[in-house]
């Protein structure tokens, strides 16, 4: 058999065989997943690989979240020399996925002294020699591999999700302890029903057995919440955060106490005897003595039925009506899970094909089925045996149809069909509802699915409250990730109606949740959102402060279209704050390197700072050059007029307004242009057009839309004479005035016009303690 070969790429060798990279003779430790996405990448470097299919290749299934991918393709990036700007081995295809772009050499096999990979001081490869492509062992093994990589797959899948607990439910009920910790003072109140579980451990452990290190885990969870009303980490979960830290024991298990707000944690081990097995489970509890049980069964999963009663039932917890022990059937499901737990969708594959033929007929196991043909991407089986599932007649529970409609509905949002997907969530809920579901996740996901096709139909209130209902069903599953994206969600469906109160309130969860866990590229994003907020919010210093903490992690997040976000968020937080040398070198950093899409606003950026720094002529060169891209949106408009205006030419100022649409021209921006030419123009008619200003507020009724048009007019009064209506309107806004630079420059022009030289005195203060590096003798830009 030809032997596999080795990669290399720089000062770097990729040995998939036995799952090594070295760079310059020194081993590199990698995370399991993210060395499986370098491999999948690499021998495929030929074209790019979308986000779906490294997705199904490497975890087994399509519904691994941004979250998750994004932070270990970042790991795989950091270990070969990327970072978010510098895409020199994998560089990200927008709107697709990722494609390998370094050069690479396949050498033939040799020893990894030969290769130069060796701990000494070798570090040079040696000539490439041509070696056969080999296919990715990550869809299919041949008979002959599959036993040692399996054992090899187990052992690392173990190593991930002991680790993992340590990040989990660290915000339980919203909890929100200090220094990594919960407060004992609310464990008793809130958590008295939480467990972790993690992977159970196998004494001398072959290929054969190497399943139940999963299987075992994920039934020992199933069975604590169905006998004994306990609230259980989600096994998925427990994987999805492994590698935080790599103590073990009784050690991990404190630690996990005190960083969870979990009550319990357990540490199962199983050992495989002659004719049956033991199954022995070590229970820590807050602030009590540890627990030991042990029981013996024909099968892993009866004696770990058998060793979960017995615990229940010292703990005072085993309901009357307990399960009975596991079937042949609950066997065959555990193994499946425990393949995909472990991402091994041809194994999973397998053993749904390879069950007998009365098991293949159960709807627990078609059902599986159908998951697996979705997680893979091929949505017409799928969908073929969600509807089998479903058709009249069949005596299938209904927490299984529940699934199956959620399954298509699911199937329905990713083809954009989002009143086919309310209605077979609506189905799913109608199933569950009644029952109230055995696993609130089911009901988070069914609210989430319909709440989502909800907004996406223009439902936002009825959409909002299914969200709602998702995030605290998710609470009772423990999915904290999932719970913080529901709150981004939220946030920023607030955001859009206009209720930025509101969502501060959700992006600030969501913060605390992907900070704690370290899921940097959805923390920056939600960052960014929330300094959009309170931008919005007109508090440009609290809005400074949150993107400079999105900033601090631009280079340790991987989606360059995120990082260009981060970047002029910034540039135009740090023009409102008067950090114009800053806000240079954001935009300095941004051009050249911008999108087609992005230019628009880039360009604004710059002719805003332009204007803010008083360069008249450079601003309207600018705007003239904008002038002949096409059309602008009211932004842009309302700074090409002023450009114009600042160097008296209305008739350019002119056709900046008439180049709007008639959506535009709904706008405050394009109404407030059109008040400040008519203020230059004919002072005495420019009321009215101030006046519809105003009014369009109603649309766009931001505190800072206010304070621009509120400014402005103000203004545009006090030149006129007017200074008891400017009075007026700056009333309205004048609270504003100590940590607004706006409202504070406006209010010092109305009390030097009104010679009042005490309170302009104050207002002076003000001015220079906000301006930054601007020129308080300088008009205003809005």
């Amino acid at each position: 058999m030809q032997p596999a070969p080795l990669y290399r790429f720089g000062d770097f060798v990729l040995d998939p065989a036995v799952r090594e990279l070295w760079h310059c003779g020194a081993p590199i430790s990698l995370p399991p997943k993210s060395f499986d996405c370098l491999v999948y990448l690499l021998e495929h470097r030929d074209r790019a690989v979308g986000r779906d299919e490294l997705i199904a290749a490497v975890w087994g299934k399509v519904d691994v979240s941004d979250a998750v991918l994004a932070q270990t393709l970042l790991r795989a990036r950091r270990a070969v020399g990327d970072t978010g700007s510098e895409q020199t081995t994998i560089r990200t295809v927008p709107r697709f996925g990722y494609h390998w772009v370094a050069a690479v050499h396949a050498m033939a096999r040799t020893t990894l002294e030969e290769a130069g990979a060796d701990t000494g001081t070798n570090a040079a490869a040696p000539s490439p020699e041509p070696a056969t492509d080999v296919a990715p062992a990550v869809a299919g093994e041949s008979p002959a591999t599959a036993s040692s990589a399996r054992e090899s797959r187990w052992r690392w899948a173990a190593l991930v999700s002991a680790a993992a607990v340590a990040l989990a439910l660290l915000s339980w009920w919203g909890w929100q302890g200090r220094n990594g910790t919960v407060d004992p003072t609310t464990r008793t109140a809130a958590g008295s029903r939480l467990a972790v579980v993690l992977p159970v451990t196998i004494a001398d452990e072959n290929a054969e057995q190497a399943w139940v290190r999963l299987g075992a885990m994920d039934y020992i969870a199933s069975r604590l919440r169905g006998n004994g009303d306990v609230n259980v980490l989600p096994s998925s979960q427990v994987l999805q955060l492994a590698g935080a830290r790599g103590d073990s024991g009784d050690a991990q298990a404190r630690r996990l106490l005190d960083t969870t707000g979990a009550r319990w944690v357990m540490q199962p081990q199983a050992i495989a005897g002659g004719k049956d097995w033991t199954v022995r489970l070590h229970l820590l509890e807050a602030g009590k003595p540890a627990v030991d049980v042990e029981a013996r069964g024909d099968t892993a999963l009866a004696a770990a039925a058998t060793a979960t009663d017995t615990l229940l039932r010292r703990l005072g917890r085993l309901r009357s009506d307990a399960a009975p022990a596991p079937t042949a059937l609950a066997e065959r499901l555990q193994q499946i899970d425990a393949e995909l737990l472990a991402g091994q969708l041809a194994n999973a594959r397998a053993l749904i094909q390879g069950a007998a033929p009365e098991l293949r007929k159960e709807p627990q196991l078609q059902l599986r089925e159908g998951q697996l043909e979705f997680r893979a991407g091929r949505f017409a089986e799928s969908t073929r045996v969600f509807d089998g599932l479903l058709a009249e007649g069949r005596a299938v529970p209904d927490e299984i149809r529940a699934q199956a409609a959620a399954g298509l509905g699911a199937t329905a949002i990713r083809s954009g069909d989002f009143r086919v997907a309310e209605q077979r969530y609506s189905e799913a809920l109608a199933l569950l509802e009644p029952a109230r579901a055995s696993d609130p996740a089911l009901l988070g996901n069914a609210y989430n699915g319909r709440g989502i096709a909800r907004v996406e139909l223009g439902h936002e209130a009825d959409g909002i409250a299914d969200i709602g209902r998702a995030r605290l069903a998710m609470q009772r599953a423990g999915n904290e990730l999932e719970t913080a994206s529901v709150d981004t969600n939220l946030g920023m469906i607030e955001s859009h109606r206009g209720n930025d109160t509101r969502a501060l309130q959700q992006f600030d969860r969501a913060i605390a949740t992907f900070e704690r866990f370290g899921v940097q590229d959805n923390l920056v994003a939600v960052l960014q959102a929330k300094a959009n907020s309170q931008m919005r919010m007109a508090q440009p210093a609290a809005a400074l402060a949150t993107i400079e903490r999105a900033a601090a992690r631009i280079d340790e997040i991987e989606n360059p279209v995120l990082a260009e976000r981060i970047g002029l968020v910034h540039a135009r937080v740090s023009i409102a704050n008067g950090r114009l040398r800053e806000a240079d070198a954001w935009i300095a950093r941004l051009q050249g390197k911008a999108r087609v899409e992005t230019q628009p606003a880039l360009d604004a950026l710059r002719l805003r700072l332009r204007l803010v720094r008083g360069d008249a002529r450079g601003a309207a060169g600018l705007a003239q050059a904008m002038a002949k891209a096409g059309d602008a949106d009211g932004e842009r408009i309302l700074l090409g007029v002023q450009a114009a205006l600042r160097v008296d030419d209305r008739d350019a100022a002119r056709a900046w307004l008439a180049r709007a649409d008639a959506q535009v021209r709904d706008g405050m921006p394009w109404l407030l242009a059109k008040a400040l030419l008519a203020a230059r123009e004919t002072p005495a008619a420019s009321e009215s057009a101030f006046t519809a200003a105003e009014a369009a507020l109603s649309k766009d009724g931001t505190l800072d839309a206010r304070v621009i048009v509120g400014c402005a007019h103000a203004v545009a009064l006090v030149e006129q004479g007017a200074t008891d209506r400017a009075g007026a309107l700056l009333g309205e806004i004048a609270t504003l005035a100590d940590n607004d630079y706006r409202v504070a420059h406006t209010t010092l022009a109305l009390y030097r016009a009104l010679g009042d030289h005490s309170a302009a005195g104050n207002s002076e203060a003000a001015v220079r303690r906000l301006a930054g590096e601007r020129d308080p003798l300088r008009p205003l830009v809005y």
